[in-house]
């Protein structure tokens, strides 16, 4: 049943919903989130300011909170999948006004042709794997990684081109299957003897099952829900992730140097494409050859001689079945389950030319074409400190860094400091929160002694966002 319910719920669904004095008890929001959950009821999100709510008072007794929403179930997403909430301040009331703009399409905007992606209900697909064979053995000339290269190319070609001859899973198809299936089942229970009806049945089950199995791969590939997996049926689930993905990351407006928000897709480009101008360039540093000269050197000639050992097929094979297959893909469009899938068709080429990369140090640039993505870090982002950047490479490049990252996993534990508790095999990044935690707990509580303590809050960003 499609529901809308918007209003003031005078309840949180977590702390970060909450601004000033005491914590909400965990048990308060608990309950809500079960009370949603027992509806089947999910958050809208929002757009506009982070709180709808304000106690009005000032200084330590300023409590702001966001008690007023829009939730809906998953019918109603898929009805009105682009609908949005706006909090609009109100100036005769302590709340926030919501305005809740209902669309069933998007916004006409300027879109650029649509890229190539591997689907991956293409491998349950009769043909696909002949597709790729023949595409893949066409003649080609030049160092090995541009003949890999090439050879990509012609099975996304040859791909593109078979894609068309096939029909997409659809709902209508899904119905007309069923509908069949309905009618050589009255038919077998009217004459149970009729041995082509029965198997037309058969048939026709198997197609649907096929159809309905394309069908949950399709969404599953778009919704990105990587935790579920074998079950019932979870196509309309998939569905619903992909429709509130798909709103979640929307970018519907930013705001410029001077903190005005713009929201057409032009002056968006400006503030997107200023902002990693600033952030990718150079500072021309001049000292960085003394600091990095006064480094203390922590390999041993033994790790020297396990790192310098020649790579191997195996290593290569292994770091590609590492990797998640439905991981999203960089530039070309191909995932890793399309070189895991057909691996005994296209392993020895990629071999070959990895190999000779790993030997010769000779890098093709079109390898290292990645492509940007945005994550928000908060619920309604405006601005590009609010999005967390992540570089999305073509599955050859991940292959290659995978199998060096695998040489230096063993001897990672003695070169990286204790101090260091992320990316590194056996540590946690979250022991270094109780540290942090227990040191400030410290500071706070400390009222003896001459000994002095200072903490110095870094800005991370610096550290992980720049090029130095």
């Amino acid at each position: 049943m499609p529901w809308l319910v918007a209003g003031d719920f005078h309840e949180i669904l977590k702390s970060t919903e909450k601004s000033g004095r005491l914590e909400r008890h965990w048990y308060q929001m608990e309950t809500f989130r079960q009370a949603l959950s027992d509806c089947t009821l999910q958050d809208m999100g929002f757009q506009g300011n982070k709180y709808t709510w304000w106690n009005g008072r000032y200084g330590a007794d300023c409590v702001y909170e966001r008690l007023d929403r829009g939730v809906c179930t998953a019918e109603w997403k898929i009805l009105f999948p682009f609908s949005q909430v706006r909090h609009v301040p109100f100036s005769n009331s302590d709340h926030d006004a919501l305005i809740v703009a209902i669309k069933k399409s998007e916004p006409q905007v300027v879109r650029r042709p649509r890229m190539f992606r591997f689907e991956n209900n293409w491998v349950h697909i009769d043909g696909c794997e002949k597709i790729v064979h023949d595409a893949w053995f066409l003649p080609q000339t030049g160092h090995l990684l541009f003949q890999v290269c090439q050879r990509i190319k012609a099975c996304r070609m040859a791909l593109l081109q078979w894609s068309h001859t096939i029909k997409r899973p659809t709902q209508k198809r899904v119905t007309q299957l069923r509908t069949i299936c309905a009618d050589l089942e009255q038919k077998c229970q009217n004459n149970p003897g009729d041995v082509v009806t029965i198997r037309n049945r058969s048939t026709a089950r198997k197609n649907l099952n096929d159809l309905l199995a394309q069908e949950e791969c399709y969404w599953h590939q778009r919704s990105r829900v990587s935790w579920l997996r074998d079950g019932d049926r979870n196509t309309g689930f998939f569905h619903a992730s992909a429709t509130q993905r798909h709103q979640k990351n929307k970018i519907s407006g930013l705001r410029n140097a001077a903190g005005l928000l713009e929201n057409t897709q032009a002056d968006m480009s400006r503030i997107v494409e200023s902002y990693f101008s600033d952030i990718f360039h150079t500072s021309h540093p001049q000292t960085i050859d003394q600091v990095v000269n006064n480094v203390e050197s922590l390999i041993t000639p033994a790790m020297n001689a396990s790192l310098l050992q020649s790579y191997t097929s195996a290593e290569i094979r292994e770091a590609l079945f590492q990797m998640n297959p439905t991981k999203a893909p960089g530039p070309n469009g191909m995932n890793a389950l399309f070189y895991q899938k057909f691996w005994h068709i296209i392993g020895n080429d990629v071999t070959s030319a990895i190999l000779d990369f790993l030997q010769s140090g000779q890098m093709l640039k079109s390898i290292n074409y990645t492509h940007i993505a945005l994550i928000p870090k908060i619920l309604a982002p405006d601005s590009m400190t609010h999005f967390r950047p992540i570089s999305l490479c073509n599955v050859l490049y991940k292959i290659i860094s995978k199998v060096l990252a695998n040489r230096l996993k063993p001897i990672l534990n003695h070169v990286i400091s204790g101090s260091q508790s992320a990316f590194v095999p056996g540590r946690l990044i979250t022991d270094n929160i109780l540290v942090a935690f227990e040191a400030l707990h410290y500071l706070k509580t400390k009222r003896k002694g001459r000994s002095t303590h200072m903490a110095v809050k870094l800005d991370m960003s610096k550290a992980y966002d720049r090029v130095e």
